[in-house]
């Protein structure tokens, strides 16, 4: 029983390890067009309104990057390249008080 547990286990983990290889092989063709996008937002946009910034990225550099056929995230946010889960939920957390104060 024990050896049927650990090779069912083992074949369970195995079929995760692909699947994430398979995620992380595409994830590396996207790379290229999410990296071009989200260095021109941080070396362009930034002194602009939200809704230009927002505007020029999501719909201008956006659509020209496809057209170019260039491979890019679907849909692209431009939070996953320049953070995570855990930064984004520990912002969150050290200025909740500041968002209360605000709204």
């Amino acid at each position: 029983m024990r050896v049927s547990q650990m090779s069912g286990n083992s074949l369970r983990v195995g079929c995760r390890w692909t699947n994430e290889l398979e995620d992380l092989k595409g994830k590396r063709v996207r790379l290229l067009g999410d990296c071009l996008l989200s260095s021109g937002f941080l070396s362009y946009v930034g002194a602009f309104s939200w809704e230009f910034r927002s505007d020029m990225v999501y719909c201008e550099w956006r659509d020209d990057i496809v057209e170019r056929g260039i491979p890019l995230s679907d849909p692209f946010k431009i939070e996953t390249i320049l953070t995570n889960d855990v930064e984004i939920s520990r912002y969150v957390v050290q200025h909740f008080d500041r968002l209360l104060i605000v709204f």
